[in-house]
């Protein structure tokens, strides 16, 4: 049906929360379910901030992870195939 996970990019100092559904399990919230789950394990492990990462036309995604609470979108210039990045703030550190 598709995955979704964390991914450490140390060269840029973030880590990457990302989802990619196959069309038929698409629109029926398991990103958004699979999303909160790798969030509050982040969360556990001390983790102390976690990036998103999507294209600017990808509004589907931007609203997935609008609704684990990423705000504040910026643009990315150093990846031409994402476009924007907003930083997630670990409440619990």
């Amino acid at each position: 049906m598709g995955w979704c996970g964390l991914k450490d990019h140390p060269d840029e100092g973030y880590v990457d929360l990302g989802f990619r559904l196959l069309r038929e399990y698409r629109g029926n919230g398991y990103a958004t379910e699979a999303g909160k789950a790798c969030i509050e394990w982040a969360w556990k492990k001390g983790i102390p901030h976690l990036a998103g990462r999507v294209m600017e036309s990808n509004v589907k995604s931007i609203r997935v992870l609008e609704k684990l609470g990423f705000r504040d979108w910026q643009p990315l210039e150093a990846d031409e195939h994402c476009g924007l990045i907003s930083i997630l703030k670990n409440p619990r550190s």
